[in-house]
């Protein structure tokens, strides 16, 4: 819904094109995306009601190009209302640690037993499956993208728990030109 009625503002802003990029990532992030924009709206209208923000901006069109320089003068906040959840991800775990320590645990512990069994039960299929090449092809591509899923865990875990590479952080700290814009 919220989605819509975005699309509606940015029709008569004369910004669809623009906005329907910004929208164009999956179902949640296209949420978020509108919910920002819904709120930049209602700060330069008045109004709650996305229709009545719509008929607002109708009827007057300084309020539209307010708002229209508003989300361009915000574009990056706009780009990044998908992500903003993300950073209270590392807070949340000072709070309640002992959930996700567990999971990520289990992932360190039995992910790469998985992985293993995995690229064995590859190799056999290959081997007894070599004259069914339909059915070879299905297997191996469900233990791939099994595979990677199982590596993408332990990375994920990993980063969260290092953050940024040892090396990302050195070139910032030895950058003499970090901050001299």
């Amino acid at each position: 819904m919220s989605v819509l009625a975005v699309l509606g503002i940015a029709k008569t802003l004369g910004i669809t094109e623009w906005m329907s990029e910004k929208l164009s990532g999956s179902d949640s992030s296209a949420a978020k995306v509108a919910s920002k924009v819904l709120d930049f709206a209602s700060q330069v209208t008045g109004e709650t009601d996305p229709k009545a923000m719509e008929k607002t901006l109708i009827a007057q069109p300084t309020l539209a190009a307010e708002l229209k320089r508003t989300l361009v003068a915000n574009e990056h906040e706009i780009n990044m209302a998908p992500y903003k959840d993300r950073k209270d991800a590392r807070a949340m775990h000072n709070q309640h640690p002992e959930q996700a320590d567990n999971i990520a645990d289990r992932i360190m512990k039995y992910n790469l037993p998985y992985i293993l069994f995995l690229l064995v039960a590859n190799c056999l299929a290959m081997f007894f499956l070599r004259e069914y090449s339909a059915i070879l092809a299905i297997v191996s591509n469900l233990i791939g993208m099994t595979l990677k899923s199982l590596f993408d865990e332990r990375n994920c875990v990993t980063g969260f728990y290092f953050g940024s590479s040892m090396g990302s952080k050195n070139k910032d700290v030895n950058n003499p030109l970090k901050g001299s814009d």
